[in-house]
């Protein structure tokens, strides 16, 4: 079999346009104006509306104090805790609309497999019914202990299912990115997946802000004096997994690994936590709604499913992160090149996030001491549950954040031009684990072997390669 050329790969015209040329998709004014009002609406909006329901729970919660200047720090905790869920929300909200309003060119919509109208619809119409579904226990329950009033009952529905909407929606996107990786042949699967790997490494190298003695290569690779076409980006990408294999751990990188382990088992002690108050409130929601206690379960095992990906998730990496900045703070070695990604405002912003997280301990003490008897597990649950809503809070407010940051960036310092630089790739990462097979087949075709051999320890023959391909896309390669 002689192959007469290499056929051209979609995923390298996407690197070119989107992270070389720096080419945005175009927007219609009319799709622009539907993104504006949707973000407006269900995330401004409806972000405002989050914040009433909680409040009174912060300021019952500081009754139990019985400490002087019990009603100003009810006041106090109410407002941390009104401005926390309103970030949530409002976080929770711009990723359910920008899932559905951003575009995508015609390059992308033909390397994936799966975001065509009709995927989008129906995930997004189980999402939403499973979303709204979940909350009407706590709804009930909001009704019951505020005299009938129908306003509580109203606000969680709309606002609180924000979470689970979200949660439901990558939970969704992530099994069938699995479906469409397993139908992927063995080889290019392997292939994609220690690939991923050295780009997830790269990612995260830029978050940190490389070593001093390599800021000089990244600078130029970001301003692409260096990196000036798909196969450079790759070289840069491996480069780096090249020099993390070459390199043994350091004494304080090993302490880092062992923090961020444990961190990471903190925050699913904190999410374990808090669908265990879920799901008792949840029994009791739906007891007092249904006669049926098989289906009152049934329906409290939805309430935990739609909720838990995105608590594991969210839960997980920020307490993970957390652990391992609070080594980096200890031990000064946060490295100077990690500092100049982020500006003075940015990091002033983030203490402030990181401060006003600390107060939004409120509803969760209250909801804990309201719903449990034994007073260890009251403080058990309430001070875990609040360290879960600390994350989320942190989680929602750095990324709303980086948005913020990243729309910036094309006027702006160097620094905010390589935060964008990371989400760039991160992007890049999403759409090589939705891409098609033929896609992938074309993307690693016009590896050359140097790279190819970084991939795999075996050697990879690219006429194996071609026969992945469909037969209309090979005709005219094979002689």
């Amino acid at each position: 079999m002689n192959i007469s050329t290499t056929p051209s790969s979609e995923i390298n015209e996407y690197i070119s346009e989107r992270l070389i040329n720096q080419k945005e998709p175009s927007w219609s004014t009319t799709r622009k104006l539907t993104d504006i009002a949707l973000k407006v609406i269900f995330g401004g909006g409806i972000g405002v509306l989050a914040t009433i329901p909680f409040a009174p729970l912060s300021v019952h919660f500081s009754k139990r104090l019985n400490i002087p200047g019990e009603k100003a720090i009810g006041y106090i905790l109410a407002t941390a805790n009104s401005s926390s869920y309103f970030f949530i929300t409002l976080w929770a909200n711009l990723e359910n609309v920008e899932g559905l309003t951003t575009p995508k060119t015609q390059l992308e919509k033909k390397i994936t497999q799966k975001d065509n109208l009709a995927y989008l619809a129906s995930s997004y119409f189980v999402a939403v019914t499973l979303g709204l579904v979940s909350q009407v226990p706590f709804a009930y329950l909001a009704y019951d202990q505020n005299k009938q009033n129908l306003l509580m009952p109203i606000l969680i529905i709309v606002a609180d299912s924000s979470f689970p909407i979200l949660s439901v929606n990558r939970a969704i996107k992530s099994i069938t990115t699995r479906i469409f990786s397993k139908s992927k042949n063995k080889q290019t699967q392997h292939l994609l997946k220690n690939f991923d790997r050295f780009l997830s490494n790269r990612i995260d190298w830029i978050a940190k802000g490389g070593t001093t003695d390599t800021e000089l290569t990244l600078k130029e690779g970001f301003s692409h004096k260096k990196i000036d076409s798909a196969s450079k980006l790759i070289d840069f990408i491996l480069q780096q997994e090249s020099q993390n294999s070459l390199t043994p751990p350091t004494p304080l990188q090993k302490v880092k690994t062992g923090a961020r382990f444990l961190g990471y088992g903190g925050g699913m002690s904190c999410a374990l936590s808090e669908l265990i108050v879920l799901w008792v409130l949840s029994n009791k929601g739906w007891d007092s709604v249904i006669d049926s206690t098989p289906i009152s379960r049934s329906l409290s095992v939805v309430v935990i499913l739609v909720q838990v990906y995105l608590l594991v998730q969210v839960y997980g990496e920020t307490c993970a992160d957390l652990s391992e900045k609070s080594i980096e703070a200890i031990t000064c070695s946060t490295t100077k090149s990690a500092h100049k990604t982020e500006n003075k405002w940015f990091k002033a912003a983030k203490i402030s996030i990181f401060a006003q997280s600390l107060l939004t301990f409120g509803p969760s003490m209250e909801t804990a001491m309201s719903y449990f008897k034994d007073k260890g597990t009251q403080y058990y649950l309430g001070i875990t549950t609040s360290i879960g809503i600390a994350c989320l809070t942190l989680h929602s407010m750095q990324d709303i954040l980086k948005r913020f940051v990243n729309a910036r960036a094309k006027e702006n310092s160097e620094q905010e031009k390589l935060l964008k630089f990371k989400s760039q790739l991160e992007a890049l990462s999403a759409l090589l684990k939705s891409a098609n097979q033929d896609a992938i087949t074309k993307f690693f075709l016009n590896f050359n072997d140097k790279q190819l051999s970084m991939l795999s320890t075996e050697k990879i023959n690219k006429a194996d390669l071609y026969l992945d391909l469909q037969p209309t896309d090979t005709t005219h390669l094979l002689a």
